[in-house]
């Protein structure tokens, strides 16, 4: 099975609420990945079903594998057939973050309770209530691949 297909079974199994399922192929598919940006995007697919099966130290522990990657000078110099794809994967993180902190309940006041999140998550946060918080970030990082 190509990768493209383990993938589709991954998310469809995530969607179904069989993280451990899931989680093993996005670990599987993981590994293989060389470029540092294709292996950033695949933990974030890892952060992004952790929290939903309870997981959220481990989401964490992932998703500063993902910035440390993403901060790396191999990913800043790759050359990826997308050319804005390490701005996409830092939104993403920035979006994972926010779910993470979501999780923890610490978006029940922006204002207060977002400083262990991402500056871009913060700054952004800060202005919108949790539920527009998501929905923004989520809308920015559609229109960020786009551009």
């Amino acid at each position: 099975m190509e990768n493209s297909d383990l993938l589709r079974t991954a998310y469809a199994l995530r969607d179904k609420g069989e993280y451990k399922k899931a989680l093993d192929i996005f670990v599987g598919i993981a590994d293989q990945q060389e470029n540092p940006l294709e292996r950033a995007g695949m933990l974030l697919n890892i952060v992004n079903t952790l929290p939903n099966s309870g997981q959220l130290e481990l989401a964490k522990t992932q998703l500063e594998s993902v910035r440390s990657l993403l901060s790396s000078s191999l990913a800043r110099d790759s050359d990826h057939p997308y050319p804005r794809y390490h701005r996409y994967l830092t939104i993403l993180a920035d979006l994972e973050d926010a779910r993470i902190c979501e999780a923890e309940e610490s978006l029940t006041t922006p204002s207060i309770k977002l400083t262990d999140c991402g500056q871009t998550t913060k700054s952004i946060c800060l202005r919108l209530s949790s539920k527009d918080c998501i929905g923004r970030l989520r809308e920015n990082a559609d229109l960020h691949w786009r551009i």
